[in-house]
C-alpha cells in the first residue's frame, strides 16, 4: 500500500539508486522520486525490477498545462508507471471550472497515452467542501485514476480528518484515495487507512516497516 517516497532536493543520483534498490527489496508498491532522478534510473532499466513513480509540476501548481504536457511527454518515454500531479489550485480558487477541466484533461491524456496512471493531488486542507467536491468530480470526469490528499508541502493532509473528507467524496465517483502528508508512524498509517485511504505516500516508509516488525514481534 505504500509509495515509498524520497523527494529531498539535495538527493544525489547514487543515493536515489540505493533508495530504489532497498525499496524494491522491501516490497513497497513503488519508489517515488523526483522526475530527473526517476528518468535516469528508468534509463538504467530499474523499471524492470519494480514500479518507478514520480511527481510532476510539483509541489506548487505554478505551471501552465502546456508546460506540464511538454515535460510529461518526454518524461513518460521511460518506464515510469505512476505520476502524482498537483491540481491547478489558482484556477480552483478562482472558480474557473472549465479551465480546471481542460487543464486536467490535457495532463491525464498524456499520462494514459504513455500507459501510466495519474494521481491528482487536491490539497484538501486548503479547499472548502464545495471546492473539494467540484475538483474531485472533475478528476473523475476526465479520467484520473486516484485522488491524493496533499503534497505534504503546501499542506499536511495525511491526518484522518482530511483523509475522511476526501474519501467521503471520492467514493461517490469510485476513485481510490492516496493519503500523504505527515504519515510518520504505523499509527498514522493505520489511522489514514481507517479513514478511507487505500494507498499511502510517505518518506518514512523504512521507519514504518521497522515499527511494524517490532509491533508484530518480528526481528
Amino acid at each position: 500500500m505504500i509509495d515509498n517516497t524520497q523527494l529531498d532536493p539535495l538527493l544525489t543520483i547514487d543515493e536515489a539508486e540505493d533508495f530504489v534498490i532497498k525499496t524494491f527489496e522491501e516490497g513497497f508498491h513503488c519508489a517515488m522520486l523526483p522526475p530527473h532522478h526517476t528518468a535516469i534510473l528508468a534509463d538504467k532499466d530499474y523499471g524492470r525490477h519494480g514500479r518507478l513513480c514520480t511527481v510532476y509540476c510539483f509541489p506548487h501548481p505554478y505551471y501552465t498545462a502546456e508546460a506540464c504536457v511538454r515535460g510529461l511527454k518526454l518524461l513518460l518515454k521511460t518506464t515510469i508507471r505512476e505520476v502524482d500531479i498537483v491540481a491547478p489550485l489558482h484556477l480552483v480558487k478562482s472558480g474557473e471550472w472549465s479551465m480546471v477541466e481542460d487543464y486536467l484533461q490535457s495532463i491525464i491524456d498524456v499520462i494514459h497515452d504513455a500507459g501510466a496512471d495519474g494521481k491528482l493531488i487536491v490539497e484538501a486542507p486548503v479547499l472548502d467542501d464545495g471546492e473539494l467536491k467540484a475538483l474531485i468530480e472533475k478528476a473523475a470526469k476526465v479520467g484520473f485514476d486516484w485522488v491524493k490528499t496533499s503534497t505534504g508541502i503546501i499542506a499536511k493532509g495525511g491526518d484522518p480528518y482530511t483523509v475522511h473528507r476526501v474519501s467521503t467524496v471520492a467514493r461517490d465517483y469510485k476513485l481510490p484515495v492516496k493519503a500523504a502528508g505527515g504519515i510518520r508512524t504505523i499509527y498514522d498509517a493505520a489511522a489514514a487507512v481507517g479513514a478511507g485511504a487505500t494507498r499511502l505516500g510517505t518518506s518514512s516508509g523504512f521507519r514504518l516497516m521497522k515499527q511494524y516488525d517490532k509491533y508484530c514481534g518480528i526481528g
